[in-house]
């Protein structure tokens, strides 16, 4: 695709082509060939008015405002030093060609640089808000994930809390079985001893020499002394005895069975507890770290953000900086391409028919 200025070239050339068929076909050969060695008795008055005619017919078929208001500068000057008027105005539009070709050059840089200015920082506004939307999501996805963390590591917590104290008042409930039931197996104990002691018989034969601490000086008690009220040695009620002790043998092995029940119940738990504990406490901090981690990322990923927009910020106020440069540029620049070359050739082709006008009076001099 052509540039503005090749195409404003291209349109200057193909114009000038086109001045010069108009040229040949509006301008008889005699005013552009015809030399100096003309008939110089012809009047100048006539002169004159043939080149008035002829600027007046350019300005009809140019549509020129230029040449129509020289026209009328001529005639109130009543024709008065015309040919110097003409020169002049030659001289001010090929000033005003000029002027307007470096007013084209310099709106064509400033217009490209205010463009290129405008168009960078659209793309770079475009960049820095899909950034900070891409920011935003992330922000809002990790600080989700660190809430859910949150959240599991206090139910992991509260379970652990809650395991804790039951296992503590299910210890304390142990204890105080096994304690009790060791108490009681001690009374058993020391019940089957005295029932042993009391119904054994090597402790209760009566042909032993004994002499209890209670005796007289004689050697006998008062129950020696004592009426004889049986015949045969005492030895106690043996059927008896023998089912209070296995009573006693029953209770003694309920109080040792709920012991050993009770303290193998009891590891058991604490084992399982300890196992629950280590696996809580290692959920736990391994989740802890990942928020600590997330945490980390939300920080980085905030300075991101704010660098983002910061950027959009920047980026906009150079966007509207371009825009308010383009928007000055356009009162003396906007009228570029096809009216610029529209108005280089109409300039041209108005010097052309001045300069062709001066040859008409400098040939009937």
């Amino acid at each position: 695709m052509k540039s503005l200025k090749e195409e404003v070239v291209d349109n200057f050339n193909a114009n000038k082509h086109l001045v010069a068929i108009q040229k040949s076909s509006d301008v008889p050969s005699s005013f552009l060939q015809r030399k100096s060695t003309h008939v110089h008795g012809a009047s100048t008055k006539a002169g004159t008015a043939r080149a008035l005619s002829y600027l007046k017919k350019q300005a009809r078929v140019l549509k020129s405002k230029v040449l129509a208001a020289f026209m009328v500068q001529m005639k109130e000057d009543h024709f008065v030093k015309v040919r110097g008027m003409i020169k002049d105005m030659i001289s001010k539009l090929e000033a005003d060609a000029s002027a307007e070709a470096d007013q084209k050059q310099w709106c064509d840089t400033e217009m490209e640089k205010a463009t290129s200015k405008r168009d960078t920082n659209i793309g770079e506004v475009e960049g820095d808000t899909a950034q900070k939307a891409e920011s935003t999501s992330i922000i809002a996805t990790k600080e989700e994930e660190i809430q859910t963390l949150l959240e599991e590591i206090s139910e992991l917590t509260q379970a652990l809390n809650e395991a804790t104290e039951l296992r503590v008042q299910e210890k304390a409930e142990n204890e105080k079985t096994v304690t009790d039931s060791t108490a009681g197996l001690a009374g058993v104990n020391k019940a089957l001893k005295i029932l042993n002691d009391f119904y054994n018989a090597q402790f209760l034969q009566t042909g032993q020499s004994y002499t209890p601490p209670n005796a007289g000086a004689d050697g006998e008690t008062v129950g020696d002394k004592a009426p004889a009220t049986f015949s045969g040695d005492f030895k106690g009620n043996q059927d008896a005895a023998g089912g209070i002790v296995g009573q006693l043998e029953v209770i003694k092995s309920d109080f040792e069975g709920t012991i050993s029940a009770t303290n193998s119940e009891e590891g058991t738990n604490e084992s399982d507890f300890q196992s629950f504990k280590s696996d809580s406490e290692s959920d736990i901090s391994e989740k802890e770290g990942f928020v600590r981690t997330k945490k980390g990322e939300v920080t980085t990923e905030k300075a991101t953000l704010a660098d983002a927009e910061e950027d959009l910020r920047e980026h906009s106020d150079l966007k509207a900086e371009a825009l308010a440069e383009l928007a000055e540029l356009k009162p003396a620049c906007v009228s570029t391409g096809s009216d610029y070359a529209e108005r280089v050739l109409r300039r041209e082709q108005e010097i052309e028919s001045l300069k062709n006008a001066y040859v008409i009076l400098d040939e009937m001099r």
